[in-house]
């Protein structure tokens, strides 16, 4: 479909999502990579922590946001500022 969004926790790490300075990368994002080329998809994400580390102390951006190429210039990235914990 040329009007696609697809969000979900993919558990990868790459530098094309990574927050600043986590130079960690998945062999699996690398295949994630040429399937998304593939299929004219592209990754939104622009590093924003989607996940906070608080037992290894690496906080990560694991939850992607993919869109047809289309879209991605009318679209944002945005996570909210929430760990749903209670204080």
């Amino acid at each position: 479909n040329k009007n696609t969004i697809i969000v979900g926790d993919l558990n990868l790490k790459h530098l094309l999502w990574n927050p600043p300075g986590d130079f960690r990368c998945d062999s699996e994002a690398e295949n994630l990579l040429a399937l998304l080329e593939e299929k004219n998809l592209c990754v939104i994400n622009d590093g924003q922590i989607t996940r906070i580390g608080e037992n290894s102390g690496k906080d990560s951006a694991l939850d992607l946001a993919i869109t047809t190429a289309n879209l991605a210039s009318k679209c944002e990235f945005y996570v909210i500022d929430n760990t749903f914990s209670y204080e």
